[in-house]
């Protein structure tokens, strides 16, 4: 029999800025101590309102500052509300997700010492101005939050396109739903490389880690059910690497083997997400076993959520930024868990992922 050959990961994986993630990035200011001081003792009046969506939900989580003095800046919150004290006279006022290459708003405002402004609904929806696209999956649909949740646009891909690099790079990011179609290949993987080195970002969920390491031919014939069953402990060191990818499993790797349920008190680990969720402790349902537990995570990433419980799986959502020359994009996200797409997921998730949608 003829021994096979394992494909060769196709390159190493860049580590990441070891700064804080997306809307809550440090601003580093250009101006001297003396300078700051002044700006920050000039009068001043309060900018308020609330960012919505393109459909009308109130988003959290978005970047609020004034463009001619950035330290000048908060972030919404739950509901979506932010106050903002800003220098008088007039002003461009930004709100932006991640980096504000795929979502921005740019608007002029007036300030008054002394005085609030609140801003009306039409004035602060969040403006796509960025490409997403999205192939389908067998498990979730990602593409509904984008589309019919929060009102914006993706462009479906199928795993063919991703033989040619030109069909990726019209897109800001792209979004890997769980349970792919069809086998990949050293070309694709390859392909979805260059786009992220290329300063594009990639969300991945649960099964479509395949598309970051490798699916080894993997053709899905798994079945998967749904239930309560109760989570298990991971097995530590339960790393089998996989053929292709271009991750090495020596950065990431995951077993799938975690058990359907709901698993309680979850870390919210990320600042930016207890901001967000407005709380340090969250429940995860997942509808379906076997979804792919993190069995080895090398320390770059950046642990987003964490199971310290008696189930102990570990971290539940990462992120790296792929590309540290990008100054924007070059992220991957990626999650264990998914949306429902025929309902049942948590609010709390559905933040989550509407927060990686806008941040990417």
């Amino acid at each position: 029999m003829k021994k096979r050959i394992p494909m060769r990961k196709i390159t190493r994986l860049h580590l990441p800025l070891l700064a804080l993630f997306l809307a809550t990035a440090v601003v580093i200011f250009s101006c001297s101590k003396d300078e700051e001081d002044e700006i920050l003792n000039v009068p001043q009046g309060k900018i308020s309102g609330k960012v919505y969506s393109k459909s009308g939900k109130p988003m959290a989580g978005i970047r609020v500052f004034i463009s001619e003095y950035p330290q000048f800046h908060t972030m919404s919150v739950k509901d979506g509300s932010f106050t903002l004290s800003a220098p008088e006279g007039k002003h461009t006022l930004v709100l932006q997700g991640g980096k504000g290459n795929i979502f921005q708003t740019i608007l002029s405002v007036n300030v008054k010492s002394n005085q609030s402004i609140t801003l009306t609904q039409s004035q602060t929806v969040l403006t796509q101005i960025g490409n997403l696209a999205y192939i389908k999956g067998a498990y979730d649909r990602i593409e509904t939050i984008i589309i019919d949740s929060l009102g914006y646009t993706a462009t479906e891909l199928f795993i063919t396109d991703l033989d040619s690099l030109s069909k990726l790079q019209p897109f800001q990011a792209i979004f890997l739903n769980c349970g792919k179609s069809g086998m990949l290949d050293s070309l694709k993987y390859a392909n979805l490389e260059n786009f992220v080195t290329g300063c594009g970002s990639i969300y991945a969920s649960d099964w479509a880690v395949e598309y970051l390491t490798g699916d080894g031919n993997f053709k899905g014939q798994i079945h998967r059910e749904h239930g309560s069953g109760a989570a298990i402990p991971k097995t530590p060191g339960n790393c089998v690497p996989k053929i292709g990818g271009f991750i090495p499993d020596s950065s990431l790797c995951t077993s799938k083997s975690g058990s359907s349920g709901i698993i309680d008190s979850i870390d919210i680990v990320y600042p930016a997400l207890q901001v967000l969720l407005g709380k340090t402790k969250m429940s995860i349902h997942y509808d379906l076993g076997i979804w792919e537990v993190i069995n080895l995570l090398n320390p770059n990433y950046i642990t987003l959520l964490q199971d310290n419980t008696a189930t102990n799986y570990g971290p539940l959502a990462v992120w790296i930024q792929y590309n540290t020359t990008c100054t924007k994009g070059g992220n991957i996200v990626y999650t264990t868990f998914h949306n429902e797409p025929y309902g049942g997921t948590s609010p709390d998730v559905m933040q989550i992922l509407q927060f990686f949608i806008v941040n990417m």
